[in-house]
């Protein structure tokens, strides 16, 4: 989105067994054996396609449509989304790529679609992109000391959404219970209020 103004934003990451068998950071063209793709544009970008091999790389891409800076000078901007899909899919082939609308699994599941990137993670875990044990990545999941508990939800739901789709599915089209009371205007600035204490202090919500 709007943090691409420097261009992509890609992390290239290695494995090995030991560190002496690493011998650079950045991935060479041709050289990616995986991608996870948290954003469509970046995912087929040239910066990154070019590290992709014909038959060999294979990826994980989330299909959310996320405005780009295009949209803000162009009107009618388009991200021509199935073109690259199909884009990344010649190189991969068909059984080489996933695809997964992230965002809204992250927002139906979670309530909040900031947890698209770690969904995208277990999705990718699950379909065996990722050589890290699952202990491993969930412990480091808690080491993180960020929204532990629903981030680790985020890597158990996308390895559920990879393994099961189908249920996902299903639990995300089932009816929703929604809220028949009407909040009061009272209770609406305490409810901010008390939002506002928690995020920082109650000279915050003072002002509020």
């Amino acid at each position: 989105g709007f943090a691409q103004k420097f261009g992509p934003v890609l992390s290239y990451i290695r494995f090995a067994r030991t560190p002496s068998e690493l011998n650079q950071v950045r991935i060479d063209n041709q050289q990616a054996d995986a991608m996870i793709g948290c954003d469509l544009v970046v995912s087929s970008s040239p910066k990154a396609s070019r590290t992709f091999r014909q038959g060999h790389t294979r990826a994980v891409v989330n299909t959310t449509e996320m405005a780009t800076a295009d949209f803000v000078r162009f009107r009618d901007a388009s991200l021509s989304a199935n073109k690259r899909v199909t884009a990344i899919r010649d190189v991969t082939g068909p059984e080489g790529l996933s695809t997964v609308a992230a965002n809204d699994l992250a927002e139906g599941l979670l309530g909040n679609t900031i947890y698209a990137n770690v969904l995208m993670l277990g999705y990718a875990w699950q379909k065996g992109l990722v050589p890290v044990s699952s202990d491993a990545l969930c412990r480091a999941i808690e080491l993180n000391g960020v929204e532990v508990e629903r981030n680790l939800r985020a890597f158990n739901w996308g390895r559920i959404a990879a393994a099961d789709a189908d249920f996902v599915s299903k639990l995300l089209s089932s009816p929703v219970a929604t809220v028949t009371g009407i909040e009061t205007l009272d209770e609406m600035i305490e409810r901010r209020r008390a939002f506002l204490v928690d995020y920082q202090n109650s000279g915050l919500a003072d002002r509020f």
